[in-house]
């Protein structure tokens, strides 16, 4: 049987000093796309489900709750620009730190340039917070408010 701790540990080991080549958001989640390693066609994949935040320096750059949808709005869409535009300040940023809250099982990805990505509980019930996903080895690690667990590649 394979540990979660010890596959969330060579995964963080192969995220870091990789930069963020591609970004997207999907409804409400954001993807975010690593630099493969050398002998690698694919790189490693983060994927945040709502609740999330960009942080820099300053504070908070952008949010998942700041995306919702009206489709009686007169741009329906407007919000998921907005933030799709903030959180293009995370493309070319390099892996420093990668932790997971040992109680809420929270992540945050520390980035270059004082900037980071941190997932959080919003509701204790939600299935999923983050996944970390290697295309490469087919390993899905997922984060919950209850843990860490490792889902089938699909």
């Amino acid at each position: 049987m394979i540990n979660t701790q010890t596959t969330f540990a060579a995964l963080r080991e192969r995220m870091l000093g990789r930069a963020i080549v591609h970004k997207r958001l999907f409804l409400s989640t954001l993807q975010l796309y690593l630099q493969a390693e050398p002998d690698a066609e694919l790189g490693l994949e983060v994927w945040c489900e709502p609740s999330w935040q960009v942080v820099g320096p300053g504070g908070v750059i952008a949010g998942s709750g700041t995306i919702y949808f009206d489709p009686e709005a007169e741009d329906p869409d407007e919000l998921q620009r907005m933030v799709s535009q903030a959180t293009e300040v995370l493309r070319g940023c390099v892996v420093e730190d990668v932790a997971v809250d040992a109680r809420t099982f929270e992540l945050e990805v520390r980035l270059s340039g004082d900037l980071a990505v941190r997932t959080f509980v919003s509701d204790p019930t939600e299935p999923e917070q983050w996944l970390l996903y290697d295309p490469a080895a087919e390993i899905r690690l997922r984060g919950t408010p209850a843990g860490l667990r490792l889902e089938p590649a699909v």
